[in-house]
């Protein structure tokens, strides 16, 4: 709301309310005619098709970027590098972009179930200290491979 607007609406506020109950029975039938005619059903879904791409993709934006934001407090809390000994880089690979955590025990779909996503683990680090490693992708699908991990549908 403009500055001018808001201006406006502060002198008129008293006016507008006394005319709306003045007038409601005809303001409500002339909203219900406009909402029944096709001009009427359409112009919502009009709006929608046309305006609705710009807010998908803010959301879609934020969304990533708080993902992105949580995987990494995650991450550093549970030590920045993948925790195999056997790890195929040295000393443990520890670029970010590798880095993939995972549910020590195998249970991450049922705990997805009842925790949610990282939120739920960065209010409980230490519950995470104990469920949660790092591992990079490839020793993470190893494990998954090793200990049948995987979905049924997709297991060999």
């Amino acid at each position: 709301m403009g500055k001018y607007s808001k201006i406006y609406y502060e002198k008129n506020k008293e006016r507008s309310k006394e005319y709306y109950l003045n007038n409601k029975t005809r303001i409500s039938i002339y909203q219900k005619k406009y909402r029944d005619s096709d001009s009427g059903k359409n112009t919502h879904k009009k709006w929608m098709k046309n305006n609705m791409w710009r807010y998908h993709d803010n959301i879609v934006e934020n969304t990533k970027r708080y993902y992105n934001k949580a995987r990494k407090g995650l991450i550093e809390i549970l030590g920045n590098k993948c925790v195999n000994p056997e790890c195929l880089v040295v000393g443990g690979c520890e670029d970010f972009r590798c880095l993939q955590i995972d549910h020590k025990d195998g249970d991450g779909y049922k705990d997805r179930l009842t925790n949610g996503r990282l939120s739920y683990y960065l209010k409980h680090i230490d519950e995470a200290k104990q469920k949660l490693q790092i591992l990079c992708a490839n020793c993470n699908w190893i494990k998954k491979h090793d200990n049948k991990e995987n979905h049924s549908k997709y297991r060999i």
